[in-house]
């Protein structure tokens, strides 16, 4: 990875972030020295890097597609074989990981408040981080969209963006 530091010109200097890391799928900063990332190839590995020191520490496997920062720690999913995949938090003063008792169909979510929002085929969830209540909010299948993979939220929270197949294609 490549550290560009962006001044009053466009780019100022350019330093190696991190050494012999190739095939990152996806990355989140936690803060400004730890550098969750996302390794390929399967079974994807989730790594902690710390900026300062350049120190790669490994997380967790089996890792979903999505991570957040949720409250100082990383919110994440870990896929299960059978689908059924469970939310893990990281706490980076802590160092340590712990499953939730949430879990979801789906490897995409999006945090609101203390909930998160996440998809299965056609239907978009509300559940809480913190145990397995959910309520299903809508079902897309009578708009003709099925398939999400991907839902996020706007700055303000107040819209939503999916990615999903469409019979209108």
């Amino acid at each position: 990875m490549i550290n560009i530091d962006f001044g009053k010109s466009i780019c100022l200097a350019s330093s190696v972030l991190i050494k012999n890391v190739d095939s990152v799928g996806y990355h989140t900063w936690l803060n400004n020295t730890a550098l969750f990332m996302f390794l390929l190839p399967e079974p994807f590995k989730l790594y902690l890097v710390d900026r300062k020191t350049g120190t790669k520490i490994f997380i967790n496997d089996s890792i979903g597609r999505c991570f957040k920062n949720y409250q100082e720690m990383l919110l994440y999913v870990k896929k299960s074989e059978n689908n059924i995949n469970k939310l893990w938090l990281y706490n980076l003063s802590g160092q340590k990981s712990w499953s939730t008792k949430t879990t979801i169909e789906g490897e995409d979510f999006t945090i609101i408040n203390n909930d998160i929002m996440w998809t299965h085929d056609s239907k978009i969830y509300l559940s809480s981080i913190y145990n397995d209540n959910r309520k299903l909010l809508i079902d897309l299948a009578n708009y003709n969209i099925k398939n999400i993979t991907r839902i996020s939220f706007d700055f303000l929270n107040d819209k939503i963006a999916i990615v999903a197949e469409s019979k209108w294609r």
